[in-house]
């Protein structure tokens, strides 16, 4: 019964683990090849900022796009800040992650 007790302390612990690299998956998956970030700050509740650039505006509207399909990653966003540069633009993304994001076992 110890090592049944024991087991279960230690996959509850790895259930509720949280893993950063499954964002940085789904954040490359949900990526359009025409923008990169280049500022990054989150917290494991699921609000996450990012400053985005893209080549141009029709890239920023491809991204757009595909956040909104990206039912699995987000559960709401908003763009913000985005200005025309000389070479693209820069855009700022303010996302609240689905709540399963961090975990693998959820």
């Amino acid at each position: 019964a110890k090592i049944e007790a024991k087991f279960g302390k230690a996959q509850n612990v790895l259930v509720n683990h949280i893993y950063w690299t499954k964002f940085f998956e789904l954040l490359e998956k949900y990526t359009v090849p025409d923008v990169y970030f280049n500022g990054f700050s989150g917290n494991t509740s699921g609000s996450i900022h990012l400053n985005a650039v893209a080549d141009n505006l029709p890239a920023v509207g491809r991204q757009i796009i595909v956040l909104k399909e990206a039912q699995d990653f987000v559960q709401k966003f908003e763009v913000s800040n985005i200005t025309l540069t000389g070479s693209g633009v820069t855009f700022s993304l303010e996302l609240i992650l689905r709540p399963n994001v961090f975990y693998l076992g959820k």
